[in-house]
């Protein structure tokens, strides 16, 4: 998804979304890198973000750098709204128990 795109792409897109409505997010953090991809309501992926993991610092450094990366895929998605509206889903605390 690192290729440029025209305004007309990323207007024509940003239309087919707001068309159908919700978008969803998703995170995949690994030891070397975090990917975040946004996806549609027909579950076509229409945003992507790759970051490296932080391997230094605390676990909220962590956190940013997965906040990041789902903000940075939602713009390649053409949804200048940012991450307004989102929510958790599946979510563990601490100890284990669902938090969303």
């Amino acid at each position: 998804m690192d290729r440029v795109r025209s305004k007309r792409t990323v207007t024509s897109r940003r239309s087919r979304v707001q068309r159908r409505g919700k978008v969803w997010g998703g995170i995949d953090l690994g030891g070397t890198k975090i990917e975040a991809v946004v996806i549609d309501g027909h579950g076509k992926p229409i945003g992507h973000a790759r970051h490296p993991t932080p391997t230094q610092g605390e676990p909220e450094d962590v956190v940013r750098e997965m906040y990041g990366a789902l903000e940075e895929a939602v713009q390649t998605a053409g949804l200048h709204g940012g991450l307004r509206g989102a929510r958790k889903h599946g979510a563990r605390g601490a100890q284990g128990r669902g938090e969303g």
